[in-house]
C-alpha cells in the first residue's frame, strides 16, 4: 500500500489502483510481476464498498517521472496506468518468499501534473525525506503554494488509500 503517480488522463489525486501486475522498469530488466488470485475478492470488496478503482498495471521505477510528457512517454512504452518507486522491491522480495502479495495505491499526482523540480532537493536518491530542503522550499515563497497543492493530494490520498484499505483486507485471505 502507498502512494503512486497517475499515468493515464483521468486518474485524479484519491483514486486507488490495484494492479494486476507490476512492472520493474528500471532500465534492465523490464521484468513482470503477477499479484496473488485474492486480488479479484479485494476488487468485489472495494466495488462492494463503492471505492472507484482503476485498472491496469502498475510501473515500478528506480527514479520519479517529473513531467506530464514523461508520464505519457512511460504509460505509451508500457500500458501502465500508474507509477511509484517500491512496489517492485516488495513484489521481488515476496516472489523469493512465495508470499503472496498485492498492491493498492493511491494517487497523489496526475498525470497531467509535473512533479516540481525542486522537490528533488526534497527527498534522498532512496525517497526519504531531506528536511532541510524541505524547510529551504518553504522558505521560497513562490513553492508555499506547490506545497500546499501537493500536501492537499496528500492528504486525499492517504484518506482514500485508508477508506480502500478498511473494505479490502477482510477480503484478503492468501
Amino acid at each position: 500500500m502507498g502512494f503512486a503517480g497517475g499515468l493515464v488522463e483521468g486518474l485524479r489525486p484519491g483514486d486507488l489502483v490495484c494492479p494486476g501486475v507490476v512492472l520493474k522498469d528500471d532500465g534492465r530488466t523490464g521484468q513482470a510481476f503477477p499479484v496473488a488470485p485474492a486480488r479479484m475478492a479485494v476488487i468485489a470488496a472495494l466495488s462492494a464498498a463503492s471505492i472507484p478503482l482503476a485498472d491496469g498495471a502498475l510501473l515500478s521505477v528506480d527514479s520519479p517521472i517529473r513531467s506530464p510528457e514523461a508520464k505519457r512517454a512511460a504509460h505509451l512504452r508500457t500500458s501502465a496506468v500508474a507509477v511509484d518507486m517500491e512496489a517492485v522491491g516488495v513484489a521481488e522480495a515476496a516472489e523469493r518468499l512465495g508470499i503472496p502479495w498485492l498492491a493498492i495505491k493511491s494517487v497523489v499526482d496526475g498525470a497531467d501534473e509535473p512533479l516540481p523540480g525542486f522537490l528533488a532537493g526534497c527527498t534522498t536518491s532512496r525517497g526519504d525525506l531531506r528536511w532541510r530542503g524541505v524547510l529551504w522550499s518553504l522558505a521560497a515563497g513562490s513553492r508555499r503554494r506547490t506545497l500546499r497543492r501537493l500536501a492537499r493530494a496528500s492528504r486525499l490520498a492517504a484518506l482514500a488509500l485508508q477508506r480502500g484499505l478498511e473494505a479490502a483486507l477482510p477480503a484478503w485471505s492468501p
